[in-house]
């Protein structure tokens, strides 16, 4: 054979295995999500590509109980967010259930009419609270105590239902409610306001879901709230993001409170007031980007 001839054998074999090898590379892989009701009535499993997220399955039942979230591990340690969780092998989700009925309102909750509207101003001691959309016939937008106070401030509450037609939840609402772990509100909801110190001290709160109409927070929502592991905001919210878990104000860059995560995503140009407060954190990793850091930003976090 010619040279010419040695070579061009040469580079049609290696051009060959370049291309099997870009196509094993590039070969989509399907993996198995088993969801595991824990009790609870059977859900079908899903065939995931990897890299993608998990698509939330039907509810399941369980007579008595309450889906509350859907887990990694079945000692309900680390909570599946199906907006930012994505799947890269195998897996089962564990269903984690509380008894209790979130179909039905809750009796004790105090009423004021406004208008053509009802406030909610105040309860008897729950421990699930479920707000309704409608009371006597006309909607319930709004949750705010009277004189200032929080509707179910310092209270015993640790779940609460927030109905879609709530637009407002006013100041101090869930203040130093130090057993509130779950705060469900879903993507249909019409909030678009959170009242100053609304959810702060609740040191028990992990998880918090911003809708898309939810663009107006007051002061110190959620201060003292050591335990968030992630916020979750919607994708068409215009006021809000999450980088990280930590929420974010998309046109200031300002990092209104951090989540469990030491990574302040680059681009954040400040951190807000006691944003880290009561933080479980041992390291906090700031970027270039920022340029003021507020008071207090990693106060009490031991």
């Amino acid at each position: 054979l010619s040279l010419a001839m040695i070579i061009i054998l040469v580079l049609t074999v290696c051009l060959s295995a370049c291309s099997n090898s870009n196509d094993t590379e590039n070969t989509p892989v399907n993996y198995t999500v088993t969801f595991d009701s824990m009790g609870g009535s059977p859900v079908a499993s899903q065939t995931v590509i990897s890299g993608n997220p998990v698509r939330r399955p039907d509810t399941p039942t369980k007579e008595g109980y309450f889906l509350t979230g859907w887990y990694k591990e079945s000692t309900l340690e680390n909570e599946w967010n199906f907006n930012t969780d994505i799947v890269r092998s195998d897996i089962t989700l564990y269903a984690s259930w509380r008894e209790g009925n979130i179909e039905e309102p809750t009796e004790s909750l105090v009423y004021k009419q406004v208008g053509e509207t009802y406030t909610v101003t105040d309860m008897d001691e729950e421990t699930l609270i479920v707000i309704p959309s409608k009371y006597n016939g006309l909607p319930v937008t709004s949750i705010q105590g009277e004189y200032g106070t929080g509707a179910f401030a310092r209270s015993a509450v640790e779940y609460a239902v927030i109905s879609d037609s709530i637009i407002e939840i006013g100041q101090n609402t869930f203040n130093n409610c130090s057993e509130l772990a779950t705060v469900l509100i879903s993507e249909n909801s019409n909030l678009t306001t959170i009242g100053n110190n609304a959810f702060s001290g609740c040191g028990k709160l992990e998880n918090f879901y911003l809708p898309s109409k939810a663009i107006t927070l007051g002061d110190s929502v959620f201060n003292n709230c050591g335990s968030i592991k992630a916020f979750t905001v919607a994708a068409d919210n215009t006021a809000y993001k999450s980088e990280n878990g930590h929420l974010i104000e998309k046109n200031s860059g300002v990092l209104v409170r951090g989540a469990n995560n030491d990574t302040v995503p680059t681009g954040v140009t400040e951190i807000a007031l006691a944003a880290f407060r009561r933080s479980t954190i041992t390291s906090l990793h700031i970027p270039v980007s920022v340029t003021k850091i507020g008071n207090y930003v990693i106060d009490d976090s031991s």
